[in-house]
């Protein structure tokens, strides 16, 4: 059996929500980075079969937006998204299968 060990490293959130009560808008050219670590393991021997890392920036890059709690969540949740739709993929690709 497979055991996936993902971590989220190297995270900068250019404007992190303050949750303050001064009522502010933020705008960025980017939500931020961070970068995938995982690392895929035999779950009966513990053996290391591979490790991978993946640095990502938020996809409004160089155009400037309002940014906020809500819309780092999304960029946060479309860049792990990817991630996890590359680690099918790849698996697929060993097993033989088509990607759709």
């Amino acid at each position: 059996m497979l055991l996936v060990r993902p971590a989220i490293i190297n995270l900068d959130i250019v404007a992190p929500d303050t949750q303050s009560d001064v009522s502010s808008i933020t705008f960025t050219t980017s939500a931020g980075t961070m970068e995938l670590y995982v690392e895929l393991y035999d779950s009966v021997s513990n053996e290391i079969l591979a490790r991978a890392v993946d640095q990502r920036q938020a996809s409004h890059i160089g155009d400037v937006e309002e940014t906020s709690f809500s819309t780092n969540s999304d960029d946060a949740r479309r860049l792990l998204k990817h991630w996890a739709d590359l680690l099918i993929e790849k698996l697929d690709e060993v097993h033989g299968k088509q990607s759709p």
